[in-house]
């Protein structure tokens, strides 16, 4: 993306957010499976904007600024629903990963205190009771 490009962009972004555009639905097209954002019109609330994104990288928008070659705040409310759907598939992806390395440790640590009990009842069985114990006995009973 160019400085140009970037900066209108962030352009767009302003405007969707101060008139308070965002994506209503999405899916994905028959014919192609593309995926497929509705999107609000700023004019006329009666009327809704299609945002396909052709092939998992590319916005295109049916509105008259998209096809003027512009950023449409259409397009930037779909970008902006994608960074955040990015970054909360990420966040989900951390805690898993989380919550994966503390079951490790605490798997580790079971197994460690595991061993070491087996460990002393084998002490235990190794060695004579008379070895291990105090208690008075007498061989003639």
């Amino acid at each position: 993306m160019t400085i140009k490009q970037r900066s209108e962009l962030d352009e767009a972004i302003e405007r969707a957010t101060a008139h308070g555009v965002e994506v209503c639905g999405q899916g994905r097209m028959r014919a192609n499976n593309e995926r497929v954002y509705v999107v609000p019109s700023q004019r006329d609330q009666t009327h809704w904007h299609l945002v396909r994104l052709v092939g998992g990288r590319r916005l295109v928008c049916d509105c008259e600024a998209s096809q003027r070659g512009r950023i449409c705040v259409h397009r930037a409310a779909v970008h902006m629903h994608l960074v955040v759907a990015a970054a909360l598939r990420e966040a989900a992806a951390e805690r898993v990963t989380r919550a994966l390395e503390q079951e490790s440790r605490d798997i580790e640590t079971r197994d460690r205190a595991e061993a070491e009990a087996a460990a002393e009842r084998d002490h235990k069985r190794d060695t004579a009771v008379l070895g291990r114990s105090n208690a008075p006995f007498s061989i003639w009973r």
